[in-house]
């Protein structure tokens, strides 16, 4: 295989992973808003969580109302994350009752032991239904991994703060990147008659490069979403893709493109509109910005 082709099949993938890592473990669209810094709280802290060898799955991305923002280990977690203490225990309330029911409440790292002390004056005033024990306040508030100020860094583009969480995301499509690039590397490298070791050498140089690159460009992609400009890339980058792949998906061959490419990532999604959005939302707009 020529070493275009390699870099050209390597490149793709990456641009895939990252993509995927993008969309799973980030709600940048919303970053731009009032209250972006919560929804960058949500995802720093359900990746924390998954570092940590935890199971997330972040269901709250449906906006239903009063629903859990992540599921961890099977257990339902609420996100609240205001300027101040009182002003994050109060959004977790609504005419005086403890909206989330058996919901752990997470909470800015910093606020922590202020809000299980406002926590417990609520459940004295009878605003928590079904608890009655003060001392429950330590197992209703949840100690995020973030501050409140990290989380509007987070939020914005060139942060330290936010260039970290970037790199936590975007270490996941990075390993596939470098397991894939060694793999085709050495399977190379021996098929053009190299030694095993000359082609561990070449494969490990390879996955390094490749490693490196991915990284950078995923990374770079992320900051750029969360900028004016990269938002309308990404947005003219969608309609116009749209327009492109509707009128594609009238024949069949144009169906058998489109569709490729999400059923390698996920395997397990059918042809339908549903699967054109979701092309066109977590593919198109990704990729075009890590290619400039």
């Amino acid at each position: 295989m020529a070493k275009n082709n390699i870099n050209t099949v390597i490149n793709r993938a990456s641009a895939t992973s990252s993509a995927q890592s993008t969309n799973n473990y980030m709600q940048y669209p919303c970053y731009r808003n009032k209250q972006g810094h919560g929804w960058a709280a949500e995802d720093a802290n359900a990746m924390a969580d998954r570092l940590s060898g935890k199971r997330v799955d972040q269901v709250g991305r449906d906006n239903s109302l009063n629903g859990a923002d992540r599921i961890s280990n099977g257990i339902e977690i609420q996100t609240k994350y205001c300027a101040s203490p009182s002003k994050t225990i109060g959004a977790a309330f609504s005419d005086g009752s403890y909206r989330y029911g058996k919901m752990k409440l997470e909470v800015p790292k910093e606020q922590y032991d202020e809000c299980v002390r406002l926590m417990a004056d609520k459940i004295r005033s009878g605003e928590v239904p079904g608890v009655s024990d003060p001392a429950m306040a330590k197992d209703i508030v949840v100690r995020g991994n973030c501050t409140y100020d990290q989380a509007v860094n987070i939020a914005k583009a060139g942060t330290l703060d936010s260039v970290k969480f970037d790199l936590k995301t975007q270490s996941v499509s990075c390993s596939i990147t470098c397991g894939f690039s060694f793999a085709l590397g050495y399977a190379n490298a021996l098929r053009s008659g190299k030694s095993h070791a000359e082609a561990l050498k070449c494969a490990s140089t390879q996955m390094v490069k490749s490693g490196a690159t991915s990284l950078a460009v995923g990374v770079g992609t992320q900051q750029l979403l969360r900028t004016t400009v990269g938002r309308s890339i990404a947005a003219t980058a969608t309609h116009s893709a749209r327009t492109i792949i509707d009128a594609t998906c009238k024949t069949q061959v144009g169906q058998q493109v489109v569709e490729r490419q999400p059923l390698l990532l996920l395997v397990r999604r059918l042809w339908d509109k549903q699967l054109r959005m979701y092309w066109l939302r977590e593919c198109v707009p990704t990729w075009l910005l890590a290619a400039l």
